[in-house]
């Protein structure tokens, strides 16, 4: 019982850090850098891929939801997300970065929502690495690793949230790379190391 207190504190900790500490670290004033290599005016802007993007949140759930019963297998799902949350974050301090958005003009509903998505997550200080893109291939990582069928299935998702990060103009190429570096290694450090 003591374990799973422990684990419930864990999961409300890196729900935490997603969410406030994140919020707090846009907040900090100052600039941040800009990223931008030759192949991102050459990415397309295209609201459509809002609905993948936005998908993240029930991607982030299945895991949990896979380790739910198996507590140690549910403590280093949590502790695999603390870990890529954490040195994320870190890297948003030390080295903020932004992004240059689209210009979007409101009139249908994807062009309304990713309207809705620039108003709710500042573009200072947290584009590099991606945290759509650390979150979710590590959901993707640690599903094919609890339920191989599963994480297959979550698999194309992972990949359209990918590619809306750059297709709505909410990150940078080289924010992705970012992101799947941070994934791995978080991944890696709790399942493989």
């Amino acid at each position: 019982m003591k374990y799973q207190i422990k684990t419930y504190l864990l999961i409300i900790l890196f729900a935490f850090l997603q969410l406030a500490v994140y919020k707090l670290i846009q907040r900090i004033p100052g600039e941040g850098f800009v990223l931008e290599t030759f192949l991102d005016p050459l990415i397309p802007f295209i609201p459509h891929f809002i609905i993948p993007y936005l998908l993240i949140f029930p991607l982030v759930v299945v895991p949990f939801a896979l380790a739910w019963k198996k507590p140690k297998q549910l403590r280093k799902v949590v502790y695999a997300f603390l870990l890529a949350t954490a040195i994320g974050e870190g890297i948003f301090t030390v080295f903020p970065t932004t992004m240059i958005r689209a210009d979007v003009q409101p009139g249908d509903i994807f062009n309304d929502l990713v309207l809705y998505t620039y108003s709710v997550d500042f573009p200072a200080k947290n584009a590099f690495p991606s945290f759509h893109v650390t979150v979710s291939t590590l959901a993707t990582l640690l599903c094919l690793k609890l339920n191989r069928r599963v994480g297959l299935a979550t698999l194309p998702l992972t990949v359209l949230i990918i590619l809306a990060t750059v297709f709505i103009k909410q990150h940078f190429a080289v924010d992705i790379l970012g992101g799947l570096v941070l994934a791995g290694f978080s991944y890696w450090w709790f399942w493989k190391k």
